[in-house]
């Protein structure tokens, strides 16, 4: 699998989120290396952009990405 395609504007890849380095190296080999579409980071940037990603949101919580989403998009209607 490719590298991710948002790693410039992931605060996960870039060392902007506050975990464990080993934690952070395990989402990254993960998600940012691996499957990222299944990354939560990943599914808000793409659809709402990366200034809306939430601060505690991480790579593994895929149905909360999913839930914030849907209410961002109920919100804008």
């Amino acid at each position: 699998m490719a590298n991710c395609k948002y790693q410039k504007d992931c605060r996960l890849f870039n060392g902007r989120m506050t975990i464990e380095q080993a934690s952070s190296e395990m989402y990254k080999d993960t998600y940012c290396r691996g499957d990222n579409k299944q990354c939560a980071l990943y599914l808000v940037i793409s659809v709402l952009g990366s200034e809306e990603v939430p601060d505690d949101l991480l790579p593994d919580q895929v149905d909360r990405a999913h839930d914030f989403i849907g209410s961002m998009v109920v919100r804008s209607i």
